[in-house]
């Protein structure tokens, strides 16, 4: 068995949830884990140190011949330390995406994909002890609806940039897209449970003063789902952070009404709403048209998406009304029971940690 140690981080929790499932095989019948995780190295026999991908200098003064780093989220890193990691050594990559992901590593590497995003928000909203497993995760349908769509994002990327300058298109108005701490259409200061007022940094109050003491804040802001503007709105236009037909990850945004099961357009990279299909979700092809999904010119597919949502405004939303809930039923279902997709993701990790001696 081989073991990390880990003293936090993405690493930990992908471990410590591999884990749990393997208790959970165990209950039906023997089953041998091949790798837990402590929090720091003990005599009990040679580790493998997790590094986060920030500790240049750690990695490097590393002198096993297998080094595991922790890439986060995204494949961005890996371009850095393609330059960086000495030769002649092998290295775990865990990258929190998901799978099929290619990371741009030429160094000797095994590579563990894990939807961390995923699991995360699974962690913030059906677990009692935390925080947003008290609010309301439930979009109801029965409520009146004033607005066509709803959008947030904070970082302005190019994608969202360019759907905001084409909002003046619209033949309607009643619509709430909030991008960097700027509102188009209607305001969505008073559609929220928390303030929108900003301080001299692009930070809202409300995450300056209650989540700073947090050690890691950015759960506060990727859990927290803005249930009364969800609720005014018909659609929530979901602006990924990825748009680009090189790869994409299913973040928060999109898990977001998933879990309420609310009608969404998704904004991402060619082929997402496809992956959600294979992971059990449905999409909203039998009420308008997702061929947009299919275009692999980047331009040529936003603007596929805002004709879409141009096209909002004509929708006869109470004739669709019984498919829309019955899509919206299914998805909450389905992400409440998405064990099995995890169960391939630690069974994709047993075979290649089996493949893997590191201290032969």
């Amino acid at each position: 068995m081989i073991k990390f140690v880990a003293g936090g981080g993405i690493v930990k929790k992908f471990l410590l949830r591999y884990q749990a499932w393997c208790q959970w095989r165990q209950l039906a019948g023997p089953h041998i884990p091949v790798a837990y995780v402590e929090d720091s190295n003990s005599n009990n026999g040679p580790a493998i140190i997790v590094h986060r991908h920030s500790d240049i200098d750690r990695i490097l003064s590393d002198t096993n011949p297998v080094i595991a780093i922790d890439l986060k989220e995204g494949i961005k890193e890996a371009r850095i330390l393609n330059h960086t990691l000495p030769r002649g050594k092998h290295y775990i990559i865990f990258s929190g995406s998901h799978p099929g992901t290619v990371v741009p590593i030429e160094v000797s590497h095994t590579l563990i994909c894990h939807d961390h995003i995923l699991a995360t928000m699974m962690d913030l909203h059906m677990h009692s002890t935390a925080m947003f497993f008290y609010g309301p995760r439930c979009y109801d349908f029965d409520q009146p609806k004033t607005l066509n769509f709803v959008s947030f994002a904070s970082a302005p990327r190019p994608h969202r940039q360019q759907f905001a300058q084409w909002l003046t298109e619209l033949n309607y108005s009643n619509f709430v897209f909030r991008l960097d701490g700027q509102d188009w259409g209607w305001p969505a200061d008073n559609l929220d449970f928390v303030k929108f007022d900003t301080l001299h940094t692009d930070l809202a109050q409300w995450f300056q003063i209650t989540a700073q003491h947090m050690s890691e804040p950015h759960l506060h802001i990727m859990g927290r789902i803005p249930i009364e503007m969800m609720n005014a709105a018909r659609v929530n236009l979901v602006l990924e952070t990825a748009f680009s037909d090189s790869g994409f990850d299913t973040t928060e945004k999109t898990i977001r009404p998933l879990m309420l099961g609310m009608p969404f357009v998704l904004a991402s990279a060619a082929g997402h709403l496809s992956r959600l299909h294979s992971m059990g979700f449905r999409t909203y092809s039998e009420v308008w048209d997702e061929s947009y999904d299919l275009e692999p010119d980047n331009d040529t597919r936003l603007r596929k998406i805002f004709s879409l949502i141009q096209s909002l405004g004509s929708v006869d939303w109470h004739q669709n009304l019984p498919k829309l809930q019955e899509i919206g039923m299914h998805n909450r279902a389905n992400f409440a029971n998405l064990g099995w997709w995890f169960d391939r993701e630690f069974r994709e990790f047993e075979s290649k940690m089996q493949r893997l001696n590191p201290f032969a």
